[in-house]
């Protein structure tokens, strides 16, 4: 099994005085001590995606067509038996807030929200009738974002949300006019979003109004495989502190990153996970009277077949462009260039 660990390449500025900030008995510094590193180094424009996520789409060999990225096979992933016509594809609908100031356009992710599944509920009923009136195939509903069959052409390769929450959105707002149709969609929820209660809510709570959606993909799924070809988990412990640079709680999530390593690498996880899978996926079911919280793991996303304990794990270190896949150190590695090896890690770990 594979591990990918989210926000865990600080920037080259920060990353000299964050190391020494970082207990030097913890597991964290341990694991890069005891590995050697290869980078890799991506073209976030020209995947128009996150490093974890472009490691999703390669695992299942995505296979793209003539102006597709490998954004477009994201929404695939978990749907590779859906049944679709030959010229549609499967899109994300992922909720967000756009806040828009005299300086900067920013989209805010779902995972600096807090978005329950009762409120994801809310806003899809405000949008019902316009997805009827449109024709467009609502495949399920989850708390954060919901996952929608149309047609190809609909839109052309959007960036994910992920990846535009590092960038200034203005730059990536879809201008061009084979997104006509995605500007009119996007336009028409937000303004039925505005002054929605739940949004309404949320402001009286102090957090951000979930006012608007972004919209990529459009892959089919067979595209893709239907299985990963290695299982591996992504940790995301990390992510919204890495975003935000906010180091003093980075640094505090350490040990929490510890316990979702030992969680994925349990038994007991990956038993939980299989009963999630095997109940109904109706795009409602998962919703019971009354209940309103956020989905659980939200920091833990694992894909293919749950890994015997016994199964070796390998560690990959994702930054905002830029993977560093972890290798372990050789017996005489550990011991005859132990010093070097000990304090080598500093020179590679940062994003460059």
């Amino acid at each position: 099994m594979e591990i990918i660990i989210t926000g865990a390449l600080p920037p080259k500025r920060v990353a000299e005085a964050l190391a020494k900030e970082i207990p030097q008995d913890s597991a964290f510094i341990k694991r890069l001590q005891q590995h050697k590193a290869t980078r890799h180094q991506l073209d976030s424009d020209l995947i128009g995606c996150t490093p974890a996520e472009y490691y999703q789409v390669q695992q299942q060999e995505f296979s793209p067509i003539a102006g597709q990225r490998y954004v477009d096979a994201l929404p695939a992933l978990d749907y590779p038996k859906e049944k679709l016509d030959d010229n549609h594809g499967i899109f994300t609908l992922a909720l967000c807030n756009i806040h828009v100031d005299f300086q900067s356009t920013r989209l805010f992710p779902s995972s600096q929200l807090q978005i329950t599944k009762e409120q994801s509920l809310a806003l899809f009923e405000a949008v019902k009738y316009l997805f009827a009136e449109k024709k467009i195939k609502l495949i399920a509903i989850k708390s954060d974002h919901w996952v929608l069959g149309l047609p190809q052409s609909f839109a052309g390769s959007i960036a994910s949300s992920s990846i535009l929450s590092y960038r200034e959105l203005h730059d990536y707002w879809p201008k061009e006019d084979h997104n006509k149709g995605l500007r009119q969609l996007l336009n028409e929820i937000q303004m039925l979003w505005h002054k929605l209660p739940v949004n309404l809510e949320r402001k009286a709570q102090g957090l951000k109004e979930i006012n608007s959606a972004w919209i990529y993909g459009g892959a089919h799924p067979k595209q893709i495989l239907p299985e990963p070809t290695y299982p591996y988990a992504i940790i995301s412990t990390l992510e919204n502190s890495y975003r935000n640079e906010d180091w003093g709680r980075w640094l505090q999530l350490l040990p929490q990153l510890e316990k979702d390593i030992q969680t994925v690498q349990g038994n007991e996880f990956h038993q939980a996970r299989a009963a999630a899978i095997a109940k109904a996926n109706n795009p409602f079911s998962s919703l019971k009277p009354g209940e309103d919280s956020a989905e659980p793991e939200a920091s833990i996303l694992c894909r293919g077949e749950s890994p015997s304990s016994s199964k070796k794990t390998s560690f990959l270190l994702a930054g905002f462009d830029q993977l560093i896949k972890l290798e372990s150190l050789s017996f005489w590695e550990r011991t005859v260039n132990n010093f070097k090896n000990s304090t080598d890690w500093k020179s590679w770990w940062h994003q460059s």
